[in-house]
């Protein structure tokens, strides 16, 4: 039944609204036994308001469908002689989830459990600006069937698929093509949704900007928990924010709110580089200089000049690499101060897998924003590394999947 029918069969008999309340009282005991390890029925009666009868129907309902199992019995420390308190969990292997971080020089492509623990994860690097949509998603799909091949025996199916891309899309998940774009990737990103669900193998696929998964990834298992003014900041190669503004995306009209291609004309700043992209020339400027420096020295670094090696060499006291993370604080605490003027975040998150070894330039930029806005935020750097998109993504499937969990046509009919 659609939900237009639905809302017919309602209006035309007064029973059916009984069965809406049954499943919004199974779609609350569902969310909390998502967000718990392990619920009992007296737990879920606290949480939900519901009476001990309900909750127990609700219950074998979950079981029968397969989303919630009945773990072994515990007496209450406070009923020891009575009957034992019944104790749910969700079946986290129920289905499975994949979250794909299509980007400018990479592909990623995580499976997850019902948990969002992931299961197997693949990538491939070395792509460059030039790379054509059809590449891309041919490598999406063979990603795609190599971490799925790694589900254990018995796990269900895939039950959505999210993908993000480094272009804006809108609300309705439409990818924003620009006919005149500042980025020569542009072409690369030309993608179709329905080309990308038979390239996962079906399923209902989500659409997302990779700024906006960031920014869900963060909230979910970073640093920005809890928080609900935040912007999360790709900081690699390019800038791109994520907007989150009292515990919503802001999306914009045409999904492009975060695009940062302002920075073109803020004195200061000029172009929406991110830190990767600015510390290589400013470091391998004083390198052709022939100044003495340490810059990719380090055994893993193999003498590259990365952002990462900067860090490291003004970590040595690297007078060099000092000086590039000077100019670094400078330029980024200019862009977090115009953020924090225009947006008033509470915190303002560096993200990506150069973000691991920014703390040196967070205190930097810390320091410096205090006297560009009147209400400086909190500056932090992710913790999540170059999967923070993917996190993102799982997390935004997982959504998708609570949402509609019991959609179900048999769900739907017991549930009346």
């Amino acid at each position: 039944m659609t939900p237009h029918q639905s809302v017919q069969a309602e209006a035309q008999d007064g029973r059916a609204a009984v069965g809406r309340g049954r499943r919004s009282n199974a779609d609350l005991v569902l969310g909390y036994v998502w967000s718990t390890d392990v619920s009992s029925v007296t737990d879920v009666m606290a949480a939900c308001g519901l009476t001990r009868a309900t909750v127990h129907s609700i219950f074998s309902d979950l079981v029968e469908w397969g989303w919630v199992r009945e773990q072994p019995s515990q007496r209450e420390a406070a009923n020891r002689t009575g009957r034992p308190a019944r104790r749910f969990s969700l079946a986290a292997d129920a289905g499975q989830v994949l979250g794909v971080d299509v980007g400018e020089h990479s592909i990623k492509v995580a499976l997850a459990d019902l948990r969002g623990d992931v299961i197997a994860h693949r990538s491939v690097h070395d792509l460059t600006a030039s790379t054509t949509a059809r590449a891309r998603l041919h490598h999406v799909g063979r990603l795609a069937r190599d971490v799925t091949s790694e589900a254990p025996a018995g796990a269900g199916r895939v039950l959505a698929t999210s993908v993000g891309v480094a272009a804006p899309v809108d609300g309705d998940g439409h990818i924003g093509f620009r006919s005149k774009s500042p980025v020569q990737y542009d072409e690369g990103f030309r993608l179709d949704r329905e080309d990308l669900t038979a390239a996962v193998g079906g399923g209902p696929l989500l659409l997302a900007n990779d700024a906006n998964l960031a920014a869900l990834g963060e909230r979910w298992r970073g640093h920005a928990r809890g928080v609900d003014h935040v912007v999360a900041l790709l900081c690699g190669e390019r800038l791109g924010a994520g907007v989150v503004d009292s515990g919503r995306l802001v999306l914009g009209r045409d999904g492009a709110a975060g695009e940062m291609y302002f920075l073109d004309h803020v004195a200061g700043v000029g172009a929406a580089h991110g830190v990767a992209m600015m510390a290589r020339p400013w470091a391998t400027e004083a390198q052709q200089c022939g100044r003495r420096t340490i810059i990719g020295d380090d055994a893993h670094c193999r003498g590259s000049v990365t952002a990462e090696a900067v860090f490291s060499a003004a970590a040595q006291g690297d007078v060099v690499a000092m000086e590039v993370l000077e100019r670094l604080a400078d330029r980024f605490a200019r862009v977090c101060g115009i953020l924090s003027t225009v947006l008033n975040p509470e915190l303002v998150i560096f993200c990506g897998g150069v973000a691991l070894a920014m703390e040196p330039l967070a205190d930097a930029i810390t320091e410096r924003v205090q006297s560009l806005t009147y209400g400086p935020p909190r500056i932090a750097c992710s913790t999540l590394g170059d999967a923070i998109v993917t996190t993102g993504a799982i997390r935004l499937a997982l959504d998708h999947v609570q949402e509609h969990a019991l959609d179900d046509t048999r769900a739907e009919r017991l549930l009346r």
